[in-house]
């Protein structure tokens, strides 16, 4: 079996984990991680044709930018006013940059997950198990089974905890 292949189907499986076990947290990263790629190549166009024009005039460079929301007339008959509007076009190129990368930044903390090591996963399967009254077995249980059982032992927390609040 390919190396592609192995890996394709590892990721498909953790995506289905991501959905299953926090379908909110799931969206909301996929939307950052979405965000993050359209930006970057927003800024890398821009910036191409920001280093076009100011080589050589180009209608097409120019339009783009336009398209990009930069309603500047990019005139070259005008130097002056041209390299002012490249200038604009440049200083907001650096705050999306320096936005942008707060974004990666603020991503790579949601994305950074503790390793989990064997006795993180004893410990797990033991709260599960006690939690379901019965032993699961590692060896046993499937990634559905896992998370099925980990939903109910969250909802369970969420109601006893509301109805310690409710005490107070």
């Amino acid at each position: 079996m390919p190396k592609s292949w192995v890996k394709e189907a590892w990721t498909s499986i953790n995506e289905e984990y991501a959905r299953d076990i926090d379908n909110n947290k799931y969206v909301e990263l996929t939307k950052s991680l979405k965000d993050i790629f359209r930006d970057s190549l927003r800024l890398m166009i821009a910036d191409s044709c920001v280093q076009v024009l100011l080589n050589k005039h180009s209608e097409n460079a120019a339009g783009v930018l336009r398209n990009l929301g930069y309603k500047y007339k990019f005139d070259p008959a005008n130097r002056e006013q041209y390299h002012k509007d490249l200038a604009r076009v440049m200083k907001n190129l650096k705050m999306l940059n320096m936005e942008l990368e707060a974004n990666k930044k603020a991503y790579a903390t949601k994305t950074t997950v503790r390793q989990a090591n064997k006795e993180h996963i004893t410990e797990t399967l033991v709260s599960l198990s006690k939690f379901m009254n019965y032993r699961i077995d590692p060896m046993k249980v499937t990634v559905r089974e896992y998370i099925n059982i980990m939903n109910q032992y969250k909802l369970e927390i969420e109601i006893n905890l509301k109805q310690w609040q409710q005490k107070k």
